[in-house]
């Protein structure tokens, strides 16, 4: 049987040791102080996360929780009223996620005493769970004998069982504007966050359906009142069980708009590098929609461009971008064009050849200039002519 007393002063006993995310050590040798007490075998790994095993019979089983705690965590003083546990008021009380190491704890003990069969036992503690899970992603699974596990670390009633959770893709996203005086010439200036806030009206946030979710999380930037702010920091998340939704939705923050085109003033280069790896994605997981809105969007950002291969560095901004392009967005949209032509669209074979070949006359006239001036002025005429699309 539960020894309720017993769990809630183990529970206590762990909320008062101060782990705050990145400083599990203290919390991290207790723990293995009761495992060991428990006769289990204990290690840690060299990012703070603690493995147990025990002997059993059957299939081994893994049981889950993390070490550490969300701000603010530090002197955490719980109070007991009525049988209910809280904080005391100025901290977090720290059940995310004690309350799973205490219940493993006790479990593992009540098995002990009473003699009650179970099957082989990993119980993982992991650290900097709340810092997007690294502890987790950093552990060496190949340590695991378990391939079933159950992580208690979960909300909801009594009795609830998650049996899937959302993947999460963070975005951090810098607008960039131009700063000018406020006061003087302000015509002069490009507001980046006017442009941010531009983008953030366009984008789908919040609830988006019953399996994702999107949020900025951040906004930062500006100097003074009297500056035209060039700069602007955001940080967003997107979480969903649906791997092509989530990728849709990354794609929406990247300002595609929903009939396939890029989103005014938006950055070549960072549209094309997502829409690469949109590609590879599709392409990986089979989705097949998600692959053509690539090609849509492939095709959108060659009609932005001129004909010799020329592409804007801003969409819609300076009508100079398009005599100065950026070299990494050529090769960017040259990348996406073979990974098109290569499954279904040969017939961008020939955006690329021409693409390359007109990008490369600089260098070939270099290599080619005593030959050249030999030829004379019609020799140039005659190369120009048989070289450049």
């Amino acid at each position: 049987m539960v020894d309720e007393a017993r769990l809630v002063a183990t529970f206590l006993d762990l909320v008062r040791i101060d782990s705050p995310s990145g400083e599990e050590e203290a919390i991290g040798r207790r723990v293995m102080d009761l495992l060991c007490g428990l006769g289990a075998t204990v290690e840690r790994d060299g990012l703070g996360n603690v493995l147990a095993r025990l002997d059993g019979r059957g299939e081994p089983l893994l049981l889950n929780a993390h070490l550490d705690t969300v701000a603010p965590g530090r002197g955490i003083e719980p109070v007991v009223n009525d049988g209910v546990i809280m904080s005391g008021g100025r901290t977090i009380l720290g059940a995310d996620d004690k309350a799973g190491v205490a219940i493993i704890l006790e479990a593992v003990r009540v098995a002990r005493e009473s003699g009650l069969a179970h099957p082989p036992l990993d119980i993982l503690f992991t650290v900097r769970e709340e810092l997007a899970v690294r502890g987790a992603r950093a552990f060496d699974v190949r340590r695991l004998r378990a391939r079933t596990g159950i992580g208690l670390d979960g909300g909801g009633a009594p009795g609830t069982v998650v049996t899937s959770a959302p993947a999460k893709d963070t975005l951090e996203i810098t607008v960039h504007g131009r700063a000018a005086h406020a006061g003087k010439e302000p015509e002069r200036g490009v507001s980046a966050i006017t442009v941010a806030a531009e983008a953030l009206l366009r984008m789908p946030l919040g609830r988006i359906d019953d399996e994702t979710t999107a949020n900025i999380g951040t906004v930062a930037g500006g100097l003074a009142t009297n500056i035209v702010c060039d700069r602007v920091e955001m940080s967003a998340e997107v979480r969903s069980r649906n791997g092509a939704r989530l990728a849709a939705q990354v794609m929406a923050g990247r300002c595609f708009t929903p009939d396939n085109r890029f989103g005014p003033k938006a950055h070549m280069h960072g549209n094309l590098r997502t829409l690469g790896g949109l590609a590879d994605y599709a392409l990986t997981v089979g989705d097949a929609a998600l692959f053509s809105r690539c090609d849509a969007l492939y095709r959108h950002a060659r009609s932005l461009g001129t004909r010799f291969g020329f592409l804007p560095e801003i969409v819609n901004w300076r009508p100079s971008d398009l005599i100065a392009c950026e070299t990494c967005a050529l090769m960017d949209f040259a990348v996406l064009g073979a990974t098109l032509a290569n499954h279904g669209h040969g017939e961008y074979w020939d955006d690329l050849e021409r693409l390359l070949r007109n990008h490369l006359v600089e260098s070939q006239v270099r290599d080619l200039i005593p030959e050249l001036m030999r030829k004379g002025a019609e020799g140039i005429i005659e190369y120009a002519l048989n070289k450049v699309i």
